[in-house]
């Protein structure tokens, strides 16, 4: 929403700005909700939950988010969506091999709806 408010409002913005301004509006969303459950963790060993919120925020968030975005803006919305709705079932797929995740009911019908929608905008597209 805040890519389209910009393109409308003004000449645009580079995808690293986008992030930051999305990610401070996240923020900003769910601090009260952080600062309810405590926003420092109980964990007596900081270091093993520190390390890898970092490599979190670091290397999936600041490097890839915009990285993601240029390449969503370069493409036509129709396509663009179609790659949006790949992710959650990209994530299933990777949760259930990799992690050895169980695979429920509700995850497989959850694939089963995404890729119909990816099927039903690939017809419509094509």
């Amino acid at each position: 929403m805040l890519g389209r408010w910009t393109g409308r409002h003004s000449a645009g913005e580079d995808p690293s700005t986008l992030t930051v301004g999305s990610f401070l509006i996240g923020a900003a969303v769910m601090l009260p909700l952080a600062w309810a459950e405590g926003l420092v963790t109980c964990s007596a060993r900081l270091a093993q939950v520190a390390l890898p919120m970092l490599y979190i925020a670091a290397v999936t968030t600041a490097l890839a988010c915009p990285l993601h975005f240029a390449g969503v803006a370069a493409l036509p919305a129709a396509t663009a969506s179609v790659m949006m709705l790949l992710e959650p079932v990209s994530a299933a797929v990777l949760a259930v091999v990799l992690l050895e995740e169980r695979l429920t009911a509700a995850t497989v019908t959850g694939t089963v709806v995404l890729l119909a929608a990816i099927a039903g905008l690939a017809a419509a597209e094509s």
